[in-house]
């Protein structure tokens, strides 16, 4: 499943924290990605070449407080397990589990929409669009942590659970009508005067036509 996101980063470094009234009242500034530590963010799911890697590197805002805020544009792809059992009445759950490569909880620990330490990662609920073909279930629809203990430590996450519903109407108005209309088409041939030429062409779009469609068919149904 591929995604436009944007993955949207807080943090709190005591270590840039400065007083405004000795730098010209700045609140503020824009530093590159280079010159300040930024979190090991990872999606477990990610099925990208690299981690992260469709996201766009952009500056980084920091405020005289401490808080920095990151945040990235770009496609997200991840893998998931589908079932078209139900197709085209079938709804799908799409898991985003994000959370530090390295670090352990004791010195990384995310957050969702929590400023009071550590990471806030914008729900991807609040933004997303509609589709004419895909639902989004928000009832269904959670976020839960995980947690990952091993011999180093131990690994939270977050976890996003996304159900999504097919519009049944895609149905009728992707394949049925388009067929119904393919054929009606096609029986108007032996209407025509035989050994016209028309009736040659009209033959011949009607093949292209039936074609196409059934090119159609074969990118719409899974």
């Amino acid at each position: 499943m591929k995604f436009k996101a944007a993955l949207r980063q807080w943090w709190y470094d005591p270590r840039i924290m400065w007083d405004p009234a000795n730098f010209s009242n700045v609140e503020r500034i824009l530093l590159s990605a280079d010159d300040l530590w930024t979190p090991d963010t990872v999606i477990r799911e990610d099925a990208g070449q690299e981690y992260l890697s469709d996201f766009k590197v952009t500056p980084i805002r920091v405020y005289n407080t401490g808080l920095v805020y990151w945040s990235r544009l770009g496609e997200l792809t991840v893998a998931a397990s589908l079932d078209f059992t139900a197709y085209p009445y079938d709804s799908q759950r799409i898991n985003v589990t994000i959370g530090s490569w390295l670090q352990t909880d004791d010195r990384v620990h995310y957050n969702l929409r929590n400023l009071t330490g550590g990471f806030i990662i914008q729900s991807p609920l609040n933004w997303y669009m509609a589709s004419h073909e895909w639902d989004i279930k928000r009832e269904k629809s959670k976020v839960e942590e995980i947690t990952l203990v091993h011999s180093l430590g131990v690994n939270k996450y977050q976890k996003y659970s996304i159900f999504i519903q097919r519009e049944g109407g895609t149905m009728l108005v992707g394949l049925i009508i388009p067929g119904i209309l393919v054929g009606f088409l096609g029986s108007l041939y032996y209407l025509l005067p035989r050994g016209q030429e028309a009736r040659i062409n009209y033959l011949a779009m009607i093949l292209f036509t039936e074609i196409m469609f059934l090119v159609m068919i074969t990118q719409v149904v899974p």
